[in-house]
C-alpha cells in the first residue's frame, strides 16, 4: 500500500487540473475531497470531472456527504476503485457497503474526531479499511488534533487485519507518530499545496516513514 496519497480539496476543476498536473507521474494514488455543503460547508467539483484522468491516478474519493449512497454509482461511473465514507453521514452504513459492492468498489468507513472507534466493531467484517479524521472536516490547514493518535492504537488493537488511513493535519511534525500509532497511510495535503515545490516536499516525507 501507498504509505503517503497526496490530496486535493477544491471547487474549482481548473485547480484540480492544476494539481494532477504537478502529481502527474509522482503519485499513484490521490485522494479527492467530495463536498455537499451539507455534511460540510464546502462544495467541491462534481465527481465526473475525475473520468478523464482515471488512466492516470487511481483515485480514493472522500465523501464528505450527507447520505453518501447516493454518490456511489458516480464513483463507479467515473472509475473510482475506492470510496471512503463517514459513520456520522448516514443513517444505514450497510446501506452504503451494499452499494459499495454492488458497483465493485473499495469502501472505508471514516470517522470525525468525536466518534469513538467502538463503531467500526458490528462492521470491520465487511470494510476494506476504517479511516481516522485527525481534524474537524471540510477544510485543509487546520491543526492535527493529538487525541487521535489513542484512536489509531484503539482501532489497530481493535481490527489489527483492517488497513487504516489518517487524515488532517499530517505534517513533517505528525507524520511519524501517525505511523508509530499504527497508520498504514496517511493523507498529506496542505503540507504539499502551501510548499513551494509540492513534489519535493512529498519526496521528503515519504523518506521520513521509510
Amino acid at each position: 500500500m501507498q504509505k503517503l496519497i497526496p490530496a486535493i480539496l477544491t471547487g474549482d476543476v481548473k485547480e484540480l487540473e492544476d494539481k494532477l498536473s504537478v502529481l502527474r507521474g509522482q503519485s499513484q494514488w490521490v485522494h479527492v475531497d467530495i463536498m455537499d455543503g451539507k455534511f460540510v460547508p464546502n462544495v467541491s467539483f462534481p465527481i465526473s470531472a475525475l473520468s478523464k484522468f482515471s488512466g492516470e491516478f487511481r483515485f480514493e474519493a472522500h465523501l464528505l456527504v450527507e447520505d453518501p449512497e447516493k454518490y456511489v454509482q458516480d464513483c463507479k461511473n467515473a472509475k473510482i476503485p475506492r470510496i471512503i465514507f463517514h459513520w456520522e453521514s448516514t443513517k444505514d452504513p450497510k446501506s452504503v457497503l451494499g452499494e459499495a459492492k454492488r458497483c465493485f468498489l473499495e469502501a472505508v468507513m471514516g470517522i470525525n474526531p468525536p466518534t469513538s472507534p467502538q463503531v467500526f466493531s458490528s462492521l470491520h467484517g465487511d470494510l476494506d479499511g476504517a479511516f481516522v479524521l485527525s481534524v474537524h472536516p471540510g477544510l485543509q490547514g487546520r491543526d492535527f488534533i493529538p487525541s487521535s493518535l489513542e484512536k489509531i492504537r484503539e482501532l489497530k488493537e481493535l481490527h489489527p487485519l483492517l488497513p487504516i488511513g489518517v487524515d488532517g493535519g499530517v505534517n513533517k511534525e505528525t507524520i511519524r507518530s501517525c505511523f508509530e500509532a499504527g497508520a498504514d497511510y496517511v493523507i498529506v495535503g496542505s503540507v504539499l499545496w502551501k510548499s513551494s515545490d509540492p513534489v519535493a516536499t512529498l519526496r521528503e516525507l515519504e523518506a521520513m516513514v521509510q
